[in-house]
């Protein structure tokens, strides 16, 4: 059994926590408990961990994660979610995932931006530490960790950005750093679940994510809410 961890965003108005809550409680075996790092929305009813948020959301995020694996209640492996992360069908335990080569990530994204600059500067520390061919962990999927070799992911990244520099940090995907340092005989192909279009009707199982706007507005959150309509142990009576 071990622990599930939520890093969550500002907002009480969080109905995608709300469903990824529901799809964990429902599909997701060997969980002993739920925690919730960062915000706590009025309608959670579950573990809390507090953490000040600032005004950038990945700082947000990193506070939030290394305030979870500091917590010495928590099971030494974890699960960690995103609040837009969701357990579709049945699961005994959460696979280890990555996505193929980095460079080839790198590649498929040709046009600048946040996220190619960070695919790229996950590679730059990667080489420096000597890692050469390295793999891309981000697949926008929960995955098991164990909270002390994370934590030390986490220190390799901050003396690579000297220190939690909001920009600089953002930048780092932690996921595949750590991944690539502690790398696991079992860990298997896969393709990220993300929905990103609101027409799409055709989902990945038994993991799924969305965004935003498709989780508001699209056939995928349509879907996620016919998927689980009955309340979690872990919404309080309203």
């Amino acid at each position: 059994m071990i622990d599930a961890v939520w890093i969550v965003r500002p907002g009480d108005r969080n109905d995608e926590l709300r469903y990824s809550l529901r799809s964990a409680e429902a599909n997701l075996a060997n969980t002993r408990s739920v925690t919730v790092s960062g915000h706590k929305p009025a309608w959670l009813n579950c573990h809390h961990l507090w953490t000040a948020q600032r005004d950038e959301p990945h700082v947000n995020a990193l506070t939030n994660l290394k305030a979870a694996l500091g917590c010495s209640t928590l099971t030494e492996r974890v699960a960690i979610f995103n609040d837009d992360f969701y357990v579709t069908s049945r699961l005994e335990r959460l696979p280890s995932l990555h996505r193929g080569p980095l460079a080839a990530a790198i590649t498929e994204r040709p046009n600048p931006g946040l996220r190619t600059t960070a695919l790229q500067e996950t590679a730059t520390l990667l080489r420096r530490l000597g890692i050469r061919d390295p793999l891309c962990y981000d697949l926008h999927t929960p995955a098991v960790f164990h909270r002390a070799e994370l934590a030390e992911t986490l220190d390799v990244i901050a003396a690579y950005t000297h220190g939690w520099d909001p920009d600089r940090a953002a930048r780092i995907l932690w996921k595949t750093v750590h991944g690539n340092l502690h790398p696991t005989h079992h860990t298997q192909p896969g393709a990220d679940v993300k929905i990103r279009h609101l027409e799409t009707t055709t989902w990945p199982a038994p993991l799924l994510s969305t965004t935003d706007l498709t989780f508001t507005y699209g056939a995928v959150g349509h879907h996620i809410r016919n998927l689980l309509p009955h309340p979690s142990r872990y919404e309080a009576t309203q």
